[in-house]
């Protein structure tokens, strides 16, 4: 019962069987290899995060240029049809008059 008690604890390797100490190296063996995973797809995610702001970044200039495209397209549309307006007004000045 108390060298069950010293592996969950890991106060002391020299105390456990052999067999423990095998389990115990696996053990932590294996808790290496998942803190490595861990560290991994920390890392992918940070990487992943990065990637996603620069998207929105891109994104955003490229809503920001169509927006001044519309604007440059909605003022010459607006001048196109004042020109016309005036041109019909006159005509119709001109055949009633």
């Amino acid at each position: 019962m108390e060298n069950s008690t010293l592996v969950f604890t890991g106060t002391n390797e020299q105390n456990l069987t052999p067999g423990e100490q095998r389990l115990q190296a696996l053990l932590d063996q294996r808790l290496d290899r998942v803190n490595q995973q861990l560290k991994d797809l920390a890392r992918m995610v940070e990487l992943e995060a990065a990637k996603s702001e620069e998207r929105d970044r891109q994104l955003a200039n490229e809503i920001q240029h169509l927006r001044l495209e519309v604007q440059e397209r909605d003022t010459q549309l607006r001048g196109t049809m004042d020109r016309r307006v005036t041109m019909l007004r006159k005509e119709l000045c001109e055949r009633f008059d």
